[in-house]
């Protein structure tokens, strides 16, 4: 019985072909390997067929597999494989297209959790193109398919109790494997250049093996056949090659419970290139901290050297182990060991009264923890041999340097008492600084203290100009002003309770605006609807009627431009425009693409910014404008969706809407798949509210986005790694969607791959599976991108709503924690509430201050128990509250205090 079946399965599996060709179907069943096999194996593996089943009984890591000439183009493989126990990965048992021994693909199942779907392409000298594809339990078997095209390469995959082939993976076939493969390989086996400098495997056939061979592992295989691909599937469709799900993230969401940080942080290494950079609070000079402890300054690198052989601080196999003071302060701590001795190094940025206009120094300190006395000394710049100061050091006696950041050759040593009167002032000062605003208590440690270093590090970032402060997107790099980045960063603030900065730096927007109202700085028209939200948001926030009195006309001028365009636009409508792009502006809509274009980013939010402002500007005394720039926000929504509309494209049954409706440029550089650049601006689109949440055309995006690559472990994904702040859009319309699994996980990921794991210092693009990384840190937009996740987990507003707690994990809430927001600012006045959790007597209780100086439309409390339990009843203030369902409890809006207990 069992014959025909499994050549019924892998018959009635096979696409129906359309082009003459020979089927070779294998199922093992005769006790030996059909003619035309030859094995591969190891000295100590054995490869055999028995019950069955091919039988790769071999060490983990090594290469044991059977291959047979294919010669053939345009072929389809297939194979039903159970990986061994463990699975391994490199050398992980799977179907291999095979050119030359570093020219080859594989599908196979590897170790990452219960088991992954894996895919790795290597076309020559560089590594592996490697991507995890889908989760599936690797103690089963699991169906594998290559299909070979002309254009195209695709990966099938039917995991167990599946019934029909699903698609994992679809790619443009590199030019390296033009041809017919030389042969199929089923089972283990490795080729080409290694990680590692002189590593190689340059045995043909993939006859190489780890030099770890690892534990004995056995593999089966129940069934192989290749057919000729069908005519109809030898070419590549539109949209067709994309990069398909989240894997990684899918694997986490299967867990139980809520995604946590050392599930997140285990999948791959930390960031590899750490930085630092650290200054007095506005000032224009900042010292950044490099990743082996060196001082960087504009244009040079300056560092110790350590005893006779003047061994740089820091270099060596391993990297110093980097920390700030007090776990957030902008002080710097470097530990590093080397040749007996264990050193330590602070770096404190500080100035006189930590004023932004006084000279700013880099004051420092070197100490020996442990081991022989030696002499050091300060090189700049690195490598010149010029050593600037020198100093005898032993465990007593550190030695202490001053170098001033606006001109670093004057750097001397100082004495013990100068430098800790200096790191006192810098450590009072910062102390200071960050207890001004929302304070937040929260039952994580790493959490705790990297939400005081994102503020402090864009407190840095922001550089004094004349009278003006300069919200900079970093420090020694953007060294400018990106108009929405400044925007977003004074909104933040003021979410944060921090109203006098975010006042500051939108001055500072208002002042570059022109004349006549536009503001595109550095970034965009996207730069006019940004500020238009930020001085709504700063106004509801604070419900300073003399303020808004005052700039409500710079929001009007900003409001008439973008009118103005319109009209022009529509005016020229006939001189041959295409219809899809009726009443869009074309402009400048991203800091990448200085093209003009009709792109629905910069539309998207200047319509998003008229509406929220003309909603508000009765309240500055100016009814008859707010009407009619209430009209002209609603045309213009209304035009971007029915533009969305009209663009809409069908790909292979998905609708999909381009970013830019005339040209589909992000779509297309993207080869149809939602990547790169288009995912980073759809996501970021979807922080405004055009288009509005739960509609068909945020539907349409966000689906594209996470279904078809733009998602990786929950946030953007941009050229293989990861851009987690151009993420929040998408997340926040997940965890608004209910769904805050997903939105935790994308706050763990840029905890984990976005930031410095020890000094929380934040990045624009991580290769997330490597551990490369951009040199964009710290980076301001990153920074305020991550405050705003913090602020949404705890408080979110939407749609006149203030939503406590929703985005918290469920851990956060096991017996005997506490939760803590204090002054917390929304459109409704500040808040407060405080969470103990005794889910071991079957209580929660929550103590909310609500906003008083306005009504919200709804507040509401969502309360995770840690065991995903429902609430069973509540007493509110001592009385029983009946507002309650599954996790969530209405609370009232009267303004008075609350005292609630809820029960299990």
């Amino acid at each position: 019985m069992r014959i025909p079946t499994l050549i019924a399965l892998v018959l009635g599996l096979a696409v129906p072909l359309s082009a003459a060709g020979e089927r070779f179907i294998d199922t093992f069943e005769g006790g030996s390997l059909e003619p035309g096999w030859t094995v591969d194996a190891a000295p100590s593996a054995t490869v055999t067929v028995a019950d069955g089943a091919l039988r790769i009984a071999a060490p983990l890591n090594a290469y044991a597999h059977i291959e047979r000439p294919l010669g053939t183009d345009n072929v389809t493989a297939s194979a039903r494989v159970r990986p061994g126990d463990p699975a391994g990965v490199s050398w992980a048992c799977g179907v291999f297209l095979y050119w030359a021994e570093d020219i080859w693909t594989m599908l196979a199942v590897v170790d990452h959790g219960g088991g992954m779907i894996y895919t790795a392409e290597r076309t020559g000298e560089r590594l592996p193109l490697e991507a995890p594809l889908m989760p599936c339990d690797r103690l089963s078997y699991t169906w594998l398919r290559v299909q070979l095209g002309e254009d195209c390469i695709r990966y099938f995959t039917r995991r167990a109790g599946e019934r029909g082939w699903a698609v994992a993976r679809v790619i443009e076939r590199p030019a390296e494997m033009a041809g017919p493969p030389r042969l199929l390989i089923v089972g283990k086996g490795f080729g080409g250049p290694g990680r590692e400098p002189g590593e190689d495997y340059p045995a043909p056939d993939l006859d190489n093996s780890y030099a770890d061979l690892g534990p004995m592992s056995e593999a089966l295989v129940e069934g192989v056949m290749v057919e000729p691909t069908p005519r109809s599937l030898l070419r590549l469709q539109p949209g067709e090659a994309r990069a398909m799900g989240d894997a990684d993230g899918a694997a986490i969401l299967d867990l139980p419970g809520d995604p946590t940080y050392e599930q997140v942080a285990a999948l791959y290494p930390p960031m590899r290139h750490v930085r630092e950079a650290i200054g007095v609070k506005g000032h224009p000079d900042e010292v950044g901290i490099n990743e082996w402890g060196a001082l960087e300054f504009p244009g040079v690198l300056g560092r110790w050297l350590i005893g006779e052989a003047r061994a740089p601080f820091g270099e060596g196999p391993s990297r110093p182990a980097k920390r700030l003071l007090e776990g957030h302060l902008p002080v710097v701590i470097a530990e590093w060991e080397h040749e007996g001795r264990h050193w330590e190094q602070t770096v404190a940025a500080w100035s006189q009264g930590m004023s932004p206009d006084a000279p700013a120094t880099a004051t420092v300190r070197l100490k020996l923890l442990s081991g022989e006395p030696a002499e050091v000394a300060f090189e700049l710049p690195a490598g010149s041999g010029q050593r600037l100061a020198t100093a005898h050091v032993s465990r007593s006696e550190p030695a202490h340097l001053t170098v001033s950041l606006a001109e670093p050759s004057a750097a001397q040593i100082i004495d013990a008492a100068g430098f800790e009167t200096a790191l006192a002032e810098v450590r009072d000062f910062w102390r200071e600084d960050l207890s001004r605003g929302m304070q937040i208590r929260v039952p994580d440690a790493r959490i705790m203290d990297a939400h005081r270093a994102w503020l402090a590090y864009n407190g840095i970032n922001v550089d004094k100009v004349g009278e003006y402060l300069e919200p900079h997107d970093g420090s020694h790099f953007y060294e400018e002003v990106y108009g929405y980045s400044a925007a977003r960063y004074a909104q933040v603030l003021d979410q944060w309770g921090r109203h006098e900065e975010a006042e500051a730096y939108l001055s500072t927007l208002m002042a570059a605006q022109t004349e006549d109202g536009l503001l595109s700085w550095n970034f965009g028209l996207t730069d006019t609807g940004a500020l238009l939200i930020a001085l709504a948001e700063h106004y509801r926030m604070t419900d300073d009627v003399t303020w808004w009195q005052e700039v409500a006309p710079a929001a009007v001028r900003a409001c008439d431009w973008l009118i103005r365009a319109r009209d022009e636009e529509r005016a020229a409508g006939s001189a041959g425009k295409p219809r899809v792009v009726r009443g869009l502006i074309q402009f400048r809509s991203y800091c990448d693409y200085p093209t003009p274009v009709y792109g629905y980013l910069h539309n998207a939010y200047c319509a998003d910014g008229m509406g929220r402002v003309g909603a508000i500007l009765a309240d500055a005394g100016l009814p008859n404008e707010a009407d009619r720039i209430s009209r002209e926000a609603e045309r213009y929504r209304r035009d971007v969706l029915a533009s969305m509309d009209a663009a809409t494209l069908d790909i292979n049954g998905r609708s999909v809407i381009p970013l830019e409706p005339d040209t589909q440029r992000l779509l297309r550089d993207s080869g149809h798949r939602s990547t790169d650049y288009y995912g980073l601006v759809a996501s970021t689109m979807l922080e405004c509210d055009v288009p509005p949440r739960g509609s068909p055309q945020a539907e349409s995006y966000e689906t594209f986005l996470r279904e078809h690559g733009g998602i990786q472990l929950g946030t953007a994904e941009f050229m293989g790694g990861i851009d987690h702040a151009y993420g929040l859009g998408y997340m926040l319309r997940r965890l608004r969607a209910g769904y805050p699994e997903e939105y935790i996980l994308g706050v763990w990921t840029a905890l984990a791959y976005g930031m410095t794991r020890e000094t929380f210092s934040s990045v624009e693009v991580t290769m997330h599976k490597t551990g490369e990384n951009y040199m964009t840190l710290p980076h301001l937009y990153s920074g305020t991108q991550q405050l705003m996740m913090l602020r949404a987990m705890l408080v979110d507003e939407y749609d006149g709503e203030v939503h406590l707690l929703s985005g918290v994990p469920r851990h956060w809430l096991e017996e005997g924690k506490v939760i803590e927001v204090e002054g917390a600012a929304t459109a409704d006045g500040p808040l407060s509430l405080r969470l103990e959790s005794s889910v071991a007597a079957d209580e929660i209780r929550v103590a909310v201050d609500p906003p008083c100086r306005s009504t919200p439309q709804a507040l509401i409390l969502h309360l995770r128990h840690p065991e995903g339990r429902m609430i069973r009843g509540v007493s509110l203030n001592g009385s029983p509250w009946r507002r309650f369902e599954c996790e969530r409890i209405v609370l009232p809006v009267d303004g008075q205090p609350i005292r609630l207990v809820a029960r299990y």
